[in-house]
């Protein structure tokens, strides 16, 4: 079995190259690779202007995410990104095919990247709240900071990783007809969440609410269920539901689900900071609305 451990990087080292990357395959679908290779361009006024829009961002993260990569990024792995976008007739709103490819842990490096390569790494008066006396700060951070989790090989590679394959443990348990027993499966195969997944269940998303949302995500993602007695193959997983699967396994074991794709290759957002009013350590939080400035 292939094995892995977790290496942490300066984001500024590795610009050119996606944590996670996108699975590229032949024209028939054979030689399955990976392939990481990113580059962004200089964006224009015009393009800050569409990322400004405060309403879309709110109503629409996840859209918005789509449409802030579509601009700063010119291709992956050489297939164009910002040519396609900006073209035919649903100009600037239909997202290419490989940005709603690209996984949870990539769409946050590409946002921080694109910014660092217009703007540089210095972001000014973040607002961020002390846990400990509730009293905002205004604070000047540095992107140059920010880390970036990558997993690597015994070789100091990038570890290919196709899927998450999840060991539960309460297990989920099934029985196929009455003529047979229950069975407990213990182990979950799964895709990574990818941005497509998340465009599709849009309109049920609400922040800080683990709800519809997140079941139809990952029930969507379940590629195969096995244990010791068997397995449940992709066929038959469709035809029971993926939500419904999900939503008859325990809560500890979804929080099992939720951690490693959480732990997943990813960048670290949260940034150590000392609050001015009662010198506590305090983290800033940098998301997508504190990048790329007006002016």
């Amino acid at each position: 079995m292939n094995t892995y451990v977790e290496k942490r990087v300066p984001i500024t080292s590795c610009m050119g190259k996606l944590p996670i990357g996108i699975v590229f395959t032949d024209t028939d679908g054979s030689n399955p690779r990976i392939v990481r290779n990113i580059t962004y361009r200089k964006i224009s006024h015009n393009d800050i202007k569409r990322i400004h829009d405060r309403e879309y961002m709110k109503s629409h993260p996840f859209k918005w995410a789509a449409m802030v990569m579509s601009t700063v990024v010119d291709n992956i792995g050489g297939v164009p990104v910002w040519s396609e976008f900006e073209s035919g007739k649903m100009k600037y709103s239909a997202v290419p095919d490989i940005v709603k490819q690209l996984s949870n842990g990539d769409i946050t490096f590409i946002l921080f990247c694109g910014h660092i390569f217009n703007f540089g790494t210095p972001v000014n008066e973040i607002e961020s709240v002390c846990t400990n006396c509730e009293k905002t700060n205004k604070k000047n951070i540095d992107l140059k900071n920010v880390e970036v989790v990558r997993f690597v090989d015994e070789n100091d590679k990038d570890f290919d990783m196709i899927d998450l394959d999840i060991k539960l443990e309460d297990g989920y348990r099934f029985k196929s007809s009455e003529d047979d027993g229950e069975i407990t499966y213990t182990n979950f195969v799964m895709d990574i969440p990818t941005l497509g997944a998340a465009i599709k269940y849009e309109s049920l998303y609400q922040p800080n609410n683990q709800g519809p949302f997140y079941e139809k995500v990952y029930g969507d993602l379940i590629k195969r269920i096995y244990g010791d007695k068997g397995e449940i193959d992709a066929n038959k997983i469709k035809m029971i539901g993926g939500v419904q699967i999900f939503n008859n396994i325990t809560a500890s074991d979804s929080r099992l689900i939720e951690k490693a794709i959480n732990e997943a290759p990813r960048t670290e957002v949260a940034l150590n900071e000392v609050c001015d009013y009662c010198s506590k350590d305090m983290d800033i939080i940098v998301t997508g609305g504190f990048l790329y400035p007006r002016r």
